[in-house]
């Protein structure tokens, strides 16, 4: 163990292991969708102002579908 080398390597290899071990302790934060009622943003008359409101959002078809279907 006189080799600054082997020292170094010990070390990384500790080092390797700690974060092996500390990687799957880290907290995660759960994602958390809210809900809507779609029946309260659907009105009779259409002069009439909803409860809630639907958020859209829209996006390019992607380039590994560009062939402009879905699949």
């Amino acid at each position: 163990m006189g080799s600054r080398t082997a020292t170094n390597i010990l070390l990384l290899l500790i080092l390797l292991c700690l974060m092996v071990m500390a990687i799957p302790r880290l907290p995660v934060k759960n994602a958390i969708a809210e809900t809507f009622k779609l029946d309260s943003c659907i009105t009779t008359s259409p002069y009439d102002k909803p409860e809630a409101y639907v958020h859209v959002i829209s996006h390019d078809v992607s380039p590994i579908q560009s062939g402009g279907s879905l699949r």
